[in-house]
């Protein structure tokens, strides 16, 4: 599916307004607090239909699961990289 060139060049604008220079942070850009969150508002009985992975297996994990999570998504950012399952997903827009 094709998508809009000048939305995706303002998403990644707004990314790298927020993506630490090099060095000067040892946070992770998305913390586990923001992951939590999201976990909490998704909704349940939803399937990815590729991997067999469901919205109950994140609703009903355990709350330390958001740190590895945020760590992760933290590292995809810094490091520009995504893999070819998540071209696949739906994603939504954490607020706050």
């Amino acid at each position: 599916m094709p998508y809009d060139e000048t939305e995706m060049q303002n998403i990644r604008d707004t990314l790298n307004t927020y993506l630490p220079k090099q060095g000067s942070s040892s946070e992770p850009l998305i913390n586990s607090y923001d992951v939590s969150f999201a976990i909490n508002s998704l909704e349940a009985g939803k399937f990815d239909g590729n991997s067999g992975l469901s919205t109950d297996h994140f609703i009903n994990a355990c709350d330390e699961l958001a740190i590895p999570l945020s760590l992760l998504f933290s590292a995809l950012l810094v490091h520009g990289f995504a893999p070819s399952d998540m071209t696949t997903c739906t994603e939504s827009h954490i607020h706050s």
